[in-house]
């Protein structure tokens, strides 16, 4: 190889783009061990956990283990309380953004406790790192139009980075409705498996950011 040809392998080499792919928590964990069994190259892959037996299992580049006082490594059993709480611990440790599970389970129309206890989670985390910390509330499908709208409007205040999942992402029509009721980014995407469901997302504009799983 010339001394040309090495001038211009360097100069590509420190014009790639780096890609780095995070999964957190199982869902997130099993992505990233299934991008590395069929072998995707090209992207460095990150996974992050609060249970340390499922991080162990996981194929990654790169692991983190978050919420390790708290949790002790078992981890936060799907408890936002708990999530949150991890999230402080990471926090402490210099990180900028974080990502909470918002809710459990929702009824079609349910008390305004269950609201209450959301906004107290989020406010938990306002109060201690004010808005240094960017958050975001993965909704996980879990709630309905009704209750969604009620939380998105009472989530309003607190300025977060984008709303995950307010309702399943097959609900296409409800997105936009949904866009109505909050001035905060909406995602969606990781159970939606074709390019037409996202054009449909996209063209409707209910959608801010598009969450796209990687291979099927």
């Amino acid at each position: 190889m010339s001394p040309d040809d090495e001038e211009i392998r360097a100069f590509v080499e420190r014009r790639k783009t780096q890609i780095k792919v995070v999964g957190c928590g199982g869902a997130g964990n099993n992505t990233i061990t299934r991008l590395t069994q069929v072998g995707i190259t090209g992207a460095e892959t990150v996974a992050i956990n609060t249970d340390a037996m499922d991080l162990l299992y996981t194929e990654a580049d790169k692991k983190l283990i978050i919420g390790k006082e708290l949790t002790q490594g078992l981890g936060a059993g799907a408890s936002p309380a708990i999530g949150a709480e991890a999230a402080k611990e990471k926090m402490e440790q210099g990180y900028t953004a974080i990502k909470m599970n918002g809710t459990p389970e929702i009824g079609w129309i349910d008390s305004f406790t269950v609201v209450q206890d959301v906004l107290e989670r989020v406010q938990s985390i306002r109060d201690l790192a004010g808005y240094k910390m960017d958050i975001a509330v993965d909704f996980h499908g879990r709630v309905h139009k009704g209750m969604a709208k009620v939380l998105m409007k009472e989530l309003e205040q607190f300025k977060l980075m984008f709303i995950e999942e307010p309702v399943l992402c097959e609900n296409e029509e409800a997105f936009v409705e949904l866009k109505r009721y909050t001035s905060t980014p909406i995602a969606t995407g990781e159970r939606n498996y074709t390019r037409w469901g996202f054009k449909k997302l996209l063209h409707d504009g209910g959608v801010d950011i598009i969450q796209a799983v990687l291979f099927l």
